[in-house]
């Protein structure tokens, strides 16, 4: 039985992981030989940085803790995609604010017609992802699809919006609408842990939002207002902004995790826990060759493991989204030194990477040859692409061949 062993990134933890490692598994399982088995390699929870409940060091923790709560350009829609993620009613305040004035009684109803946002919220409880690829990644309908409805129903305002003259028409209406679904959706399954959806799967489930809406995506008007202007940035700038509390505990494993990895004591528990799981792996009953797929600071961990160890039993190594080969050449790897070449016992080594990933590097022009760069694109703003990997049908084409 062949092994590909996951080893997380950055900041993962508990539940988070849990996700992610059953969408690799149900990925792998629908893109890779049967023969392929998945196996985990949880370091975050046993060797990660960890920090007390009641954070000493960050002035007013408890205080801010007790106080939480035809069309555009690929760019535009990458900004776009951004402010929906972080408001996923932006859209929907935008069209509102641009026709505040008006008089709601221009437009007729029956007193016993539901009203549009009934009628929407009705209509998007009933969808059912055409792709399949969502219930392997972890998101699954009959789960996310109530908190989704909750998080568009929270303060009126998408009540209030589809009130608007400017939204009347459903070809202005449905796109907007599904848009808004959609960043819920993920803002959902984000609360939840799950992994990020590429593009791809995202526009799909846009599509079949817009169709249970009552239309087809083809020949929508599909607006983009005012995302670079002042009424974003009105829109905006209040839910950028974050209660020091918030920042801390949102990026608290996340950094930390980085920097216990540089120290001393630090890397080496990480990678002493990979090259456990390794052997482990190796020598179970039935075991075949090993190979590793490691996000972000897991790869760089297991690059440092596989340059600095002889004799560890790896077919290969699969990196995503890793920063291993800019740390490589700023001189800032403690185990494989700027200009220190690949050692021979080093495995084959496949990079993915997307150029919307900021955390992701390439390596052949540093290794040459014994480094295979593939780029995916998810087309998701960062640093949703980031963890948007795993739902990328390219990259387990990539990781099939790589194999074979």
């Amino acid at each position: 039985m062949t092994t590909l062993l996951f080893v997380h990134g950055t900041g993962v933890r508990g539940a988070a992981y849990d996700a992610s490692f059953a969408a690799i598994r149900a990925q792998a399982a629908h893109h890779l030989s049967a023969a392929v088995q998945v196996q985990p390699c949880q370091w975050g929870d046993h060797v990660g940085a960890t920090i007390d409940e009641n954070a000493l060091s960050v002035p007013g923790y408890e205080v801010g803790r007790s106080q939480a709560g035809a069309g555009p350009s690929a760019r535009e829609q990458e900004v776009r995609w951004r402010l929906l993620y972080e408001d996923p009613l932006y859209e929907l305040r935008s069209y509102a604010a641009l026709t505040a004035g008006a008089d709601p009684q221009a437009i007729a109803r029956s007193p016993h017609a539901a009203s549009p946002a009934e009628r929407a919220l009705s209509q998007l409880a009933t969808l059912l992802p055409s792709s399949g690829a969502l219930a392997r990644n972890g998101h699954l309908s009959v789960q996310l699809l109530p908190d989704v409805l909750a998080l568009l129903r929270q303060d009126g305002t998408f009540a209030d919006a589809l009130e608007a003259e400017a939204l009347t028409a459903p070809e202005r209406s449905r796109p907007v609408i599904a848009r808004a679904f959609v960043a819920a959706w993920a803002q959902a399954a984000e609360a939840r842990g799950l992994p990020a959806l590429d593009g791809e799967l995202r526009d799909g489930l846009y599509e079949d939002a817009v169709a249970v809406l009552g239309g087809a995506t083809k020949g929508l008007l599909d607006e983009f207002i005012g995302a670079l202007g002042g009424l974003a940035s009105r829109i905006a700038t209040p839910i950028l902004r974050r209660k020091r509390t918030g920042v801390t505990d949102a990026s608290f494993a996340a950094t930390h995790d980085i920097l216990r990895y540089q120290t001393p004591h630090g890397g080496e528990a990480i990678r002493g826990l990979i090259a456990e799981r390794i052997r482990a792996c190796a020598q179970a009953p039935g075991a075949g060759p090993v190979w590793l797929l490691a996000h972000s600071l897991g790869g760089i961990a297991s690059v440092e493991l596989l340059a600095s160890t002889r004799g560890l039993p790896v077919a290969g190594l699969i990196t995503c989204g890793s920063q291993a080969p800019y740390l490589y050449e700023a001189d800032a790897l403690s185990l494989l030194r700027r200009g220190q070449a690949l050692p021979e016992h080093f495995p084959r080594w496949l990079n993915v990477y997307d150029l919307n990933d900021l955390l992701s590097y390439v390596g052949s022009g540093l290794f040459g040859a014994r480094v295979v760069d593939q780029e995916v694109r998810s087309r998701q703003p960062f640093p949703q692409s980031h963890s948007a990997y795993w739902a990328n049908d390219a990259l387990w084409r990539h990781i099939r061949d790589f194999m074979q």
